[in-house]
């Protein structure tokens, strides 16, 4: 009997036919999906979106009509409503009759397009989205049949992990672009570290170009971790992806960098709690899952939260000696080393199925070999061994008597169903499975008995987990040595995985004949096999006239041979090709296709078959031609872009170094141009750009190059010069035509440009270097009082890297608040009684040493630093003031000097008030001073914004009086009770006329309009008598006192005297 149960067992083990019939999927009216993405394939991040919509959406994919398209904001960006508009048209012509039933977007530029477009072009569908950046619940409000997930990274969770993994490191090194969502997240990080018990000392770095933010981080010193937030452009213009960035950055520095956005993993980056594509790509199918299943949009989440999570580089973190054991428990875990076992599964799966063969021939073998007779040990040492076999067999395996008792059981079978062997054996299937499955298989038992031979079927068992498995039955008689049947030996074997792969083989059948895409496959001989519906719309032909051709019937002969020579060298190597081919469709016509062709080879490394996907770019070639020329030109002024410069200027520079001349690059810069901006509106400085264009275009050669870089910044380019001087007659006739009055909407503005010129190759070797070189001799120009030409020196280059240094030591000192306060005090002209004092701001421990404000102020103003700086002057400036008043003596005013760009924030009057309240300050102590220039370069706004302040109660001055260019028409509607007589008028009073009568006529004009008067820069008795004697009512200056710090102020001061 032994004999025989060994037999059927191993029979079970080389004979289960693991197989099952699909059941058909249902054919209906497939719902139509139009998904946009806002950036192109090939992108890490779309890439990563759409593999997790894919991936979420599974079986779905099969019963529905998905249709992909491509905004590519990045590459090509709409920056116009004509360029929008023509993309919408282009959507209306392709999908104009297809009834979509669901929009879906990713990312903010296709998501803010169909918010725009979605009425006109697809009325009343619903818009659901992934990607989109830092959306909140209320800005669905009054947006129907719109919901999604949200993109917000976790900062707050990154920093902490960051102080956690590196406790002593103080400084955060913040490496961003140029962008507004870079930004808005670098304010978000900033709110989230100040929630920190112990907050980083943050050190943003925001350039332009690549180079530049290597550039300036190369300059920090010290110990710092580094947060990846943005992806700044390359030196000529260009879309720089995640991977690209963190590779550079990694390449640059050796600090542990972080980032909170998945794109950048893989190449250099520790990690940290990100926001994944594939993750928000995932969330999204579920949304579509729900609407396709008919579920009602109200029941959708309006927003689901950025579904982030905890991911790391192994081989960053073996880089910097990180312990796993100190990350979050949920982490995931890139690029580690796999264990043997995991590297190699199908050795080892084969070595232990090796293993169970060979110990049942053995065993079978000695049992065969045995006699007849045999001791009472040697039956229990064969029924041990059995029992060992069995036990080996990795699916539950049973063998039962002839009144269906279980009799033999095998561990696998125990585990199963949660049951110890002593509680089975002696029982019948109903003591392990639920009635109709004991049913079914005692029936199944019986029906083997009455017939014979092997049986196998398929159900479903719940395990002792209570999870659910597709099984399959396999049962055979066994027959002792007579013939006489003694039980029934039987194995159970879990299908549910190979169900889910013939559920997937008629998955990608049903996706072959539904795919946009078209399809061709070719045996090893290249003759057609197999065409999908799609190929054939596409060429015309039927499958019949298709099936055994070579797909050279497709070919137009404008594909050159040597795209086709490349293409077999490509796939017999590489086993893959991709690229375009011109192709001829059964009418004659001719179209371009885009052609991916895959190689299939078995496992002798033979060739079975080709595939090869075809996709009709015709459409796209003719967008592409209007996109090519949008990509590389100005959309305003019609010139060449930057992207064309730099393609240019390495032709220029080659030419150049051919012919042995010269060329030259002229970096044109508007003077003040953002004053007719904010004081005209952009309508006005947008057809002043125009016309500069057009100005600059006519005054050069025709073989001359003008582009736009952007803003206020255009660039020339000079060729075939015999020496550097020869560029000098051009940018004369730039400076002048430029310099001559606009006449724009009926307005008569005046400009003018400052003008830095490189030159090749005296100046740089390469195109990169001539464009920043005359970029540096621009800002030369700038510096030395606009509307010049100024030629690159050596000297300049210096310049701007100690630029660069001061803006890294000037971001160090106010994240760490280096800045302090003097006060100068302010004097009565009639007793010379202190009455205030104007607060000033100083830098004593500049690494450069003692800088002057009117150095490091326009510096920070250029950074966008200079809100936060002002801020703290204004806080400082009132708590200092607040505790002279609680020291008591005569009250003192306060002074402060406010930046246009404070003048221009709208919560300035509440932020002031907040303080006065704060500090317990009557508002009657304080006073603003704004220059004069900041008050006309828009006087409407100053006008606004200065009555505010007036409301809460300080009191308002002009300052700088007579070195701007007031217009007295607005002067008077100022609300001010101020004028400040600048120091440039009072230095010469005693010697100039001219300064004298200036000084006069000031008085007279305040006192005209009831304002008092404060002369600042008093050095001498004689001016103090002068002004004294004309009628001024405060005076400052270093007569009455240097600014000293709030210690150091003499106590006579303090009591007014």
């Amino acid at each position: 009997m032994l004999r025989a149960l060994i037999l059927a067992l191993l029979l079970l083990v080389f004979a289960l036919p693991i197989s099952s019939n699909a059941q058909g999927i249902h054919d209906h009216e497939h719902p139509k999906v139009l998904v946009l993405h806002s950036y192109h394939v090939g992108l890490p991040w779309t890439d990563s979106l759409q593999e997790g919509l894919l991936s979420g959406l599974g079986e779905q994919v099969a019963h529905t009509n998905l249709y992909i398209e491509y905004l590519d904001a990045l590459r090509f960006p709409k920056n116009s409503e004509s360029e929008e508009n023509a993309f919408a048209h282009e959507l209306k012509k392709r999908f104009g009759s297809v009834d979509i039933d669901i929009l879906v977007a990713t990312d903010d530029p296709a998501y803010n397009f169909l918010l725009v477009h979605r009425d006109r072009l697809w009325p009343g569908k619903p818009l659901l989205f992934a990607g989109v950046n830092n959306i909140r619940p209320e800005n669905l409000e009054g947006l129907p049949l719109v919901a999604g997930v949200a993109e917000s990274p976790d900062f707050l969770a990154n920093l902490r992990l960051m102080q956690k993994l590196h406790p002593a490191i103080e400084r955060l090194v913040v490496v961003g672009d140029a962008t507004k969502t870079f930004t808005s997240n670098l304010e978000a990080l900033q709110k989230a570290n100040d929630q920190l018990v112990k907050p980083f000392v943050l050190e943003p770095i925001t350039r332009r170009t690549v180079s530049e933010v290597l550039s300036a981080l190369r300059l920090a010193q010290g110990d710092f971790l580094v947060f990846l937030m943005g992806r700044p452009r390359d030196d000529r213009g260009n879309f720089l992806d995640g991977p690209s960035m963190a590779k550079y950055l990694s390449q640059q520095t050796d600090k542990p960098i972080y980032s909170a956005w998945s794109f950048f993993l893989g190449r250099g980056i520790v990690g940290g709690k990100v926001v994944s594509g594939h993750e928000q790509g995932s969330e999204l199918a579920g949304l579509i899952t729900r609407l396709l299943n008919k579920e009602p949009f109200t029941q959708l989440p309006r927003l689901i939260e950025s579904p982030n999570r905890y991911i790391f580089d192994a081989r960053e973190l073996s880089r910097f000696r990180l312990s796993e054991r100190a990350l979050p428990a949920d982490r995931l875990i890139l690029n580690r080393s796999p264990e043997l076992w995991e590297a190699y599964p199908k050795i080892f799966v084969s070595a232990i199925a090796l293993l169970i063969i060979l110990l049942i021939l053995i065993s079978l073998q000695a049992s065969l070999m045995r006699t007849k007779r045999r001791s009472a040990q040697a039956v229990e040492r064969e029924l041990i061994l059995m029992q060992t076999f069995m036990n080996a067999i990795p699916f539950p395996v049973f063998y039962k008597g002839m009144d269906f008792v279980y009799k033999r059981l095998n561990s696998a079978f125990t585990h199963f169903a949660g049951k110890s062997e002593q509680e089975i054996l002696g029982q019948t299937v109903s003591a392990v499975a639920a009635g109709p499955i004991a049913e079914l298989c005692s029936g199944k038992d019986v029906e083997l008995l009455a017939h014979g031979g092997q049986q196998v079927y398929e159900t479903k068992l719940r395990d002792a987990a209570g999870v659910m498995h597709e099984v399959v039955f396999h049962k055979a008689l066994v027959r002792l040595a007579d013939g006489q049947v003694d039980g029934i030996v039987g194995a159970i074997v879990d299908i549910s995985e190979s169900r889910a792969q013939i559920v997937r083989l008629g998955l990608y059948e049903s996706m072959f004949e539904h795919a946009a895409a078209a399809i061709v496959v070719t045996d090893a001989e290249n003759r057609i096999v197999v065409s999908n519906p799609a190929m054939l719309r596409m060429s015309g032909y039927s499958l019949s006239e298709l099936v055994g051709q070579n797909p050279r019937i497709l070919a137009s002969g404008q594909t050159t041979p040597a795209t086709y020579e490349a293409m077999w060298k490509e796939l017999l190597v590489q086993g893959v090709w991709q690229g375009e081919l011109i192709e001829r469709r059964k009418d004659g016509s001719t179209y371009p296709k885009y052609t991916v062709i895959s190689v299939v080879r078995d496992a002798d490394n033979d060739i079975v078959n080709f595939i090869a996907t075809y996709t009709d770019i015709t459409q796209q070639k003719v967008a592409e031609d209007g996109f090519r020329y949008l990509a590389m030109h100005d959309s305003l002024t019609g010139l060449p872009n930057r992207g064309n410069l730099g393609n240019h200027l390495e032709q220029v520079c080659a030419q150049a170094r051919r012919s042995g001349k010269r060329a030259a690059v002229l970096f044109i810069d508007l003077d003040r141009f953002k004053m007719v901006n904010d004081s005209l509106g952009h309508h006005i400085g947008d057809a002043m750009l125009v016309e500069v264009a057009r100005r600059i275009r006519s005054v050069l050669r025709e073989s001359d190059f003008v582009a736009r870089l952007g803003g206020d910044e255009f660039i020339a380019v000079l060729t075939e010069l015999d020496s550097a001087i020869d560029a000098t007659p051009a940018a004369q006739k730039i400076l002048r035509s430029i310099s001559e009055p606009f006449h724009l909407h009926g307005n008569l503005l005046h400009s003018s440009p400052s003008i830095g010129i490189s030159v090749y190759p005296d100046d740089s070797d390469n195109a990169q270097d001539m464009l920043k070189h005359s970029d540096i001799a621009m800002y030369a120009a700038k510096e030395k009082g606009r509307n010049m030409v100024q030629f690159f020196t050596p000297a300049m280059n210096q310049a701007a890297q100690s630029r660069i240094a001061l803006e890294h030591d000037l971001r160090m000192a106010i994240s760490k608040r280096q800045f302090v306060l003097v006060y100068q005090p302010k004097v009565e002209s009639c007793g010379g009684r202190v009455i205030g004092a104007e607060a000033l701001i100083r830098w004593p421990t500049s690494p450069q040493g003692n800088i002057s404000p009117a150095i490091f102020i326009p510096l920070v103003e250029d950074m966008g630093l200079i809100g936060a700086l002002g801020a703290w002057v204004l806080e400082e400036a009132c708590r200092q003031l607040a505790l002279w008043n609680r020291r008591g003596g005569p009250a003192l005013n306060m002074a402060i000097n406010l930046s246009a760009q404070q003048l221009h924030d709208d919560k300035l009057a509440d932020f002031v008030a907040a303080l006065l309240q704060t500090h317990g300050l009557p508002a009657s102590q304080i006073e603003l001073e704004i220059t004069e220039s900041t008050a006309m370069s828009d006087p409407m706004r100053a006008i606004e914004q200065l009555g505010r302040l007036r409301n809460v109660g300080v009191t308002l001055a002009i300052d700088d009086f007579g070195t701007g260019y007031s217009s007295l028409a607005y002067l008077k509607d100022l609300p001010i009770q101020t004028l400040k007589l600048d120091r440039s008028f009072v230095q010469n009073i005693e010697t100039n006329q001219s300064d004298a009568a200036i000084s006069l006529a000031t008085l007279a004009l305040a006192h005209s309009l009831k304002l008092k008067v404060v002369a600042e820069g008093i050095e001498t008795v004689g001016q103090a008598n002068f002004l004294r004697e004309n009628g001024c009512d405060l005076m400052q200056g270093y007569y009455f006192g240097r600014p000293e710090s709030a210690e150091k102020w003499p106590e006579h001061w303090l009591n007014g005297s």
